[in-house]
């Protein structure tokens, strides 16, 4: 009987420790969406920039560069926002 309950309150140890990494990606998650429409926030300001900069002067090599990097960085927070709600999925 005392291994049931030892048992039970292991079982009760590993659901409590699950809940706990749940609500930890819930708030990981949050905050890579907020930088995530960030850097979309950013990025569609750099694609004004662009067009206003192409139509006063010929394209800046720069700012092409910042946009890739940004778009970068926007597919690595995609990925990792992507595996988190898998993680919530299987958990």
């Amino acid at each position: 009987m005392q291994n049931l309950t030892e048992h039970i309150d292991s079982i009760e140890t590993k659901v409590k420790m699950v809940l706990q990494k749940i609500e930890e990606l819930k708030a990981e998650n949050n905050v890579l969406k907020s930088k995530n429409d960030r850097l979309l926030n950013e990025l569609d300001e750099l694609k004004q920039n662009q067009e206003t900069k192409e139509i006063v002067s010929p394209p800046a090599q720069i700012t092409l560069g910042r946009t890739e990097e940004i778009k970068k960085e926007l597919d690595h927070y995609i990925e990792e926002i992507d595996q988190t709600i898998e993680l919530l999925k299987v958990s």
